[in-house]
């Protein structure tokens, strides 16, 4: 599959085509990424990271359809404390779905037997979930996870610290800024709950750039 990254003025789109498929060679306000394909024989560690808004279901999406059509067994997994959409589904902000199973804690995908794993929302589920990972990876288990790399203070937001480490791919994702339109690495949590995680949409975060964000405390 080969991956289109356009770049232009308020926002960055992604196309994803078949590899193969007729394309130009120069893509205009961007450049063109070929996605590598893991060795069937060993484990993989894909991590998708960025703020919130910036297309990484929707990445995953694409990941879980790009695996199917070649024949990869796939499971995917979301955090049961996650029910902004969906209890049983991963859903993008747009309202693209795909079927998923929700636990309670990165222990219960230890055991899962898919060859591609696809785990949503990885910041709820904290550090515990990077030695599952790894445990998988070195299973022959092809692991593709997603979510918020930084903290509504703009520090790292485990397990993405250690996750990216270990990482085979790093597709590092952006929005844009709600204030200037500039492309935005931040979310900002608009109620004043210092807690490490609050559950919410548009209704409680804005996505921010480094200029415009304001941590909580800061």
């Amino acid at each position: 599959m080969d991956l289109i990254v356009q770049q232009k003025l308020g926002g960055t789109k992604r196309v994803f085509r078949p590899l193969g498929a007729a394309c130009s060679p120069r893509v205009r306000y961007g450049i063109r990424l070929r996605m590598i394909a893991p060795d069937p024989q060993f484990g993989w560690l894909e991590v998708v990271c960025g703020p919130m808004f910036a297309g990484k279901t929707s990445h995953l999406l694409a990941r879980h359809a790009e695996l199917v059509a070649t024949g990869v067994a796939v499971r995917v997994f979301k955090p049961a404390r996650d029910t902004r959409y969906s209890e049983d589904s991963i859903v993008t902000h747009d309202g693209a779905s795909l079927s998923a199973t929700s636990v309670s804690g990165a222990d219960a995908i230890r055991s899962c037997e898919a060859k591609a794993i696809i785990i949503d929302e990885a910041h709820f589920f904290g550090d515990a979930l990077t030695p599952v990972c790894l445990e998988l990876v070195k299973a022959g288990r092809w692991v593709i996870v997603a979510g918020v790399d930084r903290d509504h203070r703009g520090r790292g937001f485990a397990p993405f610290p250690s996750l990216l480490i270990e990482a085979d791919r790093v597709d590092k994702l952006h929005s844009k800024c709600s204030v200037c339109g500039g492309p935005a690495v931040h979310s900002q949590r608009m109620v004043a709950d210092d807690s490490p995680i609050v559950v919410g949409g548009a209704d409680l975060y804005e996505v921010r750039c480094r200029r415009c964000f304001k941590p909580m405390g800061g």
